[in-house]
């Protein structure tokens, strides 16, 4: 994948996460689901993703979410809104944009699980917490930061490491 392409995603996913917080705090949670959108399309129209690794990537966002809404169910954390099903739109739209960019973190982590793992530790649960400075979730204290940084230790190499056997 060339620089410029790479640069284009890491940048639209950054712009994307405030904007699924942003979509959220104006009460158009919907319109969060422009951001995956628009990085899907672009991996489809840069042709940088084969059909398994798609199929892998959707697998992820749904085992990131599943755990988001047990967590909600388990008590570690509550939206700021009530979710119209498991779980609120803005935060499906943010796993969705989420995996979409994993393809430019391969080559560098593939071979460096254990730094994955020190990463998702620290940064998963530094995305919630600055995601309840927003106001849009809020987090049930240290246990729950801890109960995050367990599951993106884990969650971020097995991301890696289901990408490599797609290869």
């Amino acid at each position: 994948m060339s620089g410029w392409r790479k640069t284009i995603l890491l940048v639209w996913f950054h712009i994307g996460w405030f904007g699924c917080v942003y979509c959220e705090q104006c009460n158009w949670p919907e319109a969060s689901l422009i951001f995956p959108l628009v990085s899907w399309a672009l991996l489809a129209k840069w042709h940088l993703l084969t059909l398994k690794q798609t199929s892998t990537l959707v697998l992820l966002a749904i085992l990131g979410a599943a755990f988001d809404a047990v967590a909600n169910y388990s008590g570690f954390i509550f939206y700021s809104t009530p979710p119209s099903f498991l779980m609120p739109v803005w935060l499906l739209s943010m796993w969705l944009l989420f995996v979409s960019v994993l393809p430019l973190a391969f080559a560098f982590f593939a071979s460096r699980l254990a730094l994955a793992a020190v990463m998702g530790a620290i940064f998963g649960p530094l995305s919630y917490y600055s995601g309840s400075s927003f106001g849009v979730l809020h987090l049930n204290g240290a246990v729950a930061i801890f109960v995050y940084g367990i599951f993106w230790a884990v969650y971020f190499p097995v991301c890696f490491i289901l990408l490599r056997k797609r290869l």
